[in-house]
């Protein structure tokens, strides 16, 4: 976790807290795009697979 979010010795807990979001939103918003790059066919054998990684609460 301190490769994302920096040293707390030198970072503040705020600045840690708002890298973090930040690296998860890029993380959701590329998982999007590659979703949406998808042909249909390849969508529909992996949507089980996408729906279980969405619908899990650590996520």
């Amino acid at each position: 976790m301190i490769l994302i979010k920096g040293d707390p010795r030198f970072t503040s807990i705020e600045d840690m807290n708002s890298k973090y979001d930040r690296v998860v939103a890029s993380s959701y918003y590329s998982l999007a795009y590659l979703i949406d790059q998808l042909n249909e066919n390849s969508l529909l054998k992996a949507a089980k697979q996408y729906d279980d990684l969405f619908d899990n609460p650590k996520t």
